[in-house]
């Protein structure tokens, strides 16, 4: 497998003839999900075997490799140089730049199948198909929240409000 970036990744809008510089990483380990952070100076790749790798942009060279094992299922860019990563049961947070772990926050519902940081990164929702919970950026809970006893169907997706003040849930209906 292998990702292609632009070195330039801050720069999403390219406009004709200017310059572009593109590289490749080459990983035997099968990449199997990657981010560019938001500032555009990292790439940081999962591989199936459950470890993480983050490469700097500019040297083209990776500056720490963590394994975070293979029961990862999805990961963002937090705040800072953070990385969250969702688990079946936890709620992770890594700085990417050294692996070091910062916290892991047991999710009361065990299972998650969607997440979403708040548009301020204050705040991430999480969801399975029953439930929801919040934490702060700090990763202590805040709100965790069944559905109804009276609704038949499950959570399918979610968003944040622009100013975090709510959460507009779709439920699939059954």
């Amino acid at each position: 497998d292998a990702i292609y970036a632009l070195s330039k990744a801050a720069n999403a809008y390219l406009t004709p003839f200017q310059y572009k510089e593109t590289w490749r990483i080459d990983k035997i380990g099968d990449i199997t999900d990657f981010i560019i952070s938001k500032d555009g100076s990292h790439i940081i790749y999962q591989t199936r075997d459950g470890f993480f790798h983050t490469v700097d942009c500019k040297t083209k060279e990776e500056l720490v490799s963590f394994d975070a094992g293979s029961d990862v299922l999805s990961f963002q860019e937090g705040e800072s140089g953070k990385l969250i990563l969702y688990s079946q049961g936890s709620l992770r947070c890594i700085d990417y730049r050294s692996g070091e772990e910062d916290y892991e926050v047991p999710m009361k519902y065990q299972s998650i199948g969607i997440s979403r940081m708040s548009p301020s990164g204050n705040y991430i929702a999480t969801a399975d198909s029953f439930a929801m919970q919040i934490t702060d950026g700090q990763g202590n809970p805040f709100l965790s929240m069944p559905l109804p006893e009276k609704q038949d169907g499950y959570i399918i997706d979610f968003c944040w409000a622009k100013d975090e003040r709510y959460l507009a849930v779709k439920l699939r209906l059954d």
